[in-house]
């Protein structure tokens, strides 16, 4: 199982809320689409979750690209996103929606991308490629969520923090 957050915005409690999930679900790794915002929370995050960590970088950042590279658990993707392999999947990450495409188009293997930045929890299909956005972690213009994504079903459950 897989984490997936994004649209933090210094939320701290609703961080620790997802963080507190994954460690009883024993969760090791974690995908932020960004807008984690100040060093601060990328600090905390760091700390608090020491799993695997794949971040994109939002448009709201306050910290440096190279400031990522002092936290070893952290795999920053960088403005415009990427992907990884987790064990046979292809998963791609970024903060925009409209940078979707251009990820697909760098990499057209893709099994599933995730990406923030709209705080509204959604799950859409292009061609045979899953989309799925977590909603955002800040309560800010929806409710709380995150996401967790089991890589053996290819299917994601949309958690609500307030129901925790």
């Amino acid at each position: 199982m897989i984490a997936v957050i994004s649209d933090i915005h210094d939320n701290l409690a609703n961080l620790d809320k997802v963080i507190k999930y994954c460690q009883e679900q024993k969760i090791t790794t974690m995908i932020c689409c960004g807008d984690v915002t100040n060093s601060e929370t990328l600090k905390y995050l760091a700390k608090k979750f020491p799993g695997t960590i794949w971040l994109a970088l939002g448009n709201m950042e306050l910290f440096d690209e190279e400031e990522v590279e002092q936290y070893k658990n952290i795999h920053c993707l960088g403005r415009t996103g990427g992907y990884f392999q987790y064990k046979d999947k292809s998963i791609g990450l970024c903060h925009e929606p409209s940078l979707v495409d251009g990820l697909l188009e760098r990499q057209p293997q893709i099994d599933i991308v995730f990406y923030g930045h709209t705080h509204r929890p959604w799950q859409d299909q292009k061609d045979l490629i899953k989309l799925v956005n977590p909603g955002n972690v800040a309560n800010t213009l929806y409710a709380p969520s995150f996401a967790i994504f089991d890589p053996k079903t290819n299917e994601s459950q949309l958690k609500l923090l307030n129901e925790m």
